[in-house]
């Protein structure tokens, strides 16, 4: 991915899948100590904190295979954490949209819908 000064790129590709198995993560996690209650789950997109005052997030995707900014896209100071509860039993489906859940609640910061 190319570099920007003062710049986080977000990969909005990449966002969607690692965010997924992360979810299933903790459902497998959950069943395997046979945890029947609701879980939180907070997802968030950081950097560190040696920012200076010009640094912001943005939202990257893929134009003939290149990484690239997302020109449109709204390129916020900070991005606020996405929090969800995943149910005591939950399903395919179920898991599909708590992942997309978090997924939204991001994305939606840059201005980017996830249809």
């Amino acid at each position: 991915m190319p570099s920007q000064i003062g710049a986080a790129l977000v990969d909005t590709w990449t966002l969607p899948t690692a965010l997924g198995e992360a979810v299933a993560v903790i459902d497998a996690h959950r069943r395997r100590r046979l945890l029947d209650s609701t879980v939180d789950i907070t997802a968030a997109i950081v950097a560190d904190g040696n920012n200076g005052p010009d640094f912001r997030f943005l939202a990257c995707g893929y134009d003939i295979g290149q990484p690239r900014a997302i020109e449109r896209a709204r390129q916020p100071l900070r991005v606020i954490p996405a929090t969800t509860e995943l149910p005591p039993i939950a399903d395919d489906d179920v898991l599909q949209a708590t992942g997309k859940e978090l997924v939204e609640g991001l994305l939606h910061q840059f201005g980017i819908n996830t249809h």
